[in-house]
């Protein structure tokens, strides 16, 4: 009986109704405040920005759905891990991935799991093959960087990159045996379409980071693709098609 107001008249005490217009204005008071701290989809994907990869069903949390989105600031391009699903260790989750993405790709990680690059560019075809990799990563695993080398097993023979400063490096074998596949070729081509880098001239085996900046823990990461760049490029366009980042409403939880 809160809304009511007391009358006596005489022996007999009514309650009659407050006015209307102050119940109306109560009302909307007590709205206000149950939704001053609430944030709306449409804030938070202002906040996030564009999405550029999606993992639809992360098997290390519960199946949720886990999104790598990209914005720009001050010129700056940043990447964030998100996902709308509420179910349980999500947030962990993506701490990690973000954890890993900073390790493997030698990234800037802030406190609201943002990254970017030392150079301050997107790189973003190599920061898609990051991220799917970074989810890949068993949780149990140690972060490492990778290094910068890889093992041909077709040839049995190693892989070296050296670089050169300003982005730039080169690739070579380790042994001196006659290179007849052309691994060299295939591991550079595959460098250059999994990380979009340009082939420099005057050596086959010569890339470098449009940016000028050098990117060691990136490339060697990109590195472990290089030599299987069709397999890894059919891993993104399955992801691709196997569905949608969801708000929580049109999740199960």
């Amino acid at each position: 009986m809160r809304d009511l107001q007391r009358e006596t008249r005489g022996p007999v005490t009514f309650w009659s109704p407050r006015p209307l217009e102050y119940i109306f204005v109560n009302q909307r008071q007590l709205a206000g405040e149950r939704c001053a701290d609430v944030t709306t989809i449409e804030e938070v994907l202002l906040e996030l920005g564009s999405r550029v990869e999606l993992v639809p069903m992360d098997a290390q949390c519960n199946d949720a759905s886990i999104a790598l989105y990209s914005s720009l600031d001050q010129g700056e391009r940043l990447f964030r891990p998100h996902s709308f699903s509420n179910k349980p260790g999500v947030a962990e989750r993506l701490e990690h991935v973000a954890k890993t993405m900073a390790v493997l790709g030698g990234m800037v990680l802030d406190d609201h799991l943002r990254l970017k690059f030392p150079c301050g560019e997107g790189h973003l075809q190599a920061c898609r093959r990051l991220f799917l990799d970074s989810v890949k990563l068993d949780m149990n695993d140690p972060i490492e960087p990778r290094p910068l080398s890889v093992d041909d097993r077709k040839t049995g023979d190693t892989i070296l990159v050296h670089s050169n400063g300003s982005g730039e490096y080169t690739l070579s074998k380790e042994s001196n045996e006659v290179d007849e596949r052309n691994r060299l070729g295939v591991a550079t081509l595959g460098l250059v379409k999994l990380g979009e880098l340009e082939k420099c001239s005057g050596s086959e085996n010569r890339i470098r980071f449009t940016c000028g900046v050098p990117h060691d823990e990136l490339l060697a990461l990109l590195l472990t693709r290089a030599l299987d760049v069709r397999s890894a490029a059919r891993e993104i366009d399955a992801l691709a098609s196997r569905g949608v980042l969801s708000a929580p409403s049109a999740q199960s939880v």
